[in-house]
């Protein structure tokens, strides 16, 4: 199983919210490196514009430590307590989410 930080996930879920979702994991990870600067100025332009602003708004929680409360319809991340067991911290895993299910 392939694992993430909670960061690099959201990093994803923006770039796919973006058109991006066919791209390898490393591309989507580049891209977000990329665009981070200016990523409000873009959101007219994603495939989905209200879950890239939302996926956005909750990369600006996580960096502040702030809890996001984010739903997704594909996976759900939860970290590895040792690293503190907060979203902001650690690695997490991905699986398939169930209906009504957020982070």
């Amino acid at each position: 199983m392939q694992q993430f930080t909670a960061r690099q996930y959201l990093a994803i879920d923006i770039a796919n919210s973006f058109g991006l979702d066919k791209k390898t994991w490393a591309e989507r990870l580049s891209w977000f490196d990329q665009h981070r600067g200016h990523l409000h100025e873009m959101i007219q332009q994603a495939d989905e514009p209200a879950l890239f602003y939302a996926g956005v708004k909750a990369m600006e929680a996580v960096e502040k430590g702030e809890p996001i409360g984010y739903p997704d319809d594909f996976y759900v991340v939860w970290a590895h307590p040792k690293k503190g067991g907060n979203l902001g911290e650690g690695v997490v895993q991905l699986r398939k989410t169930l209906p009504g299910e957020c982070l």
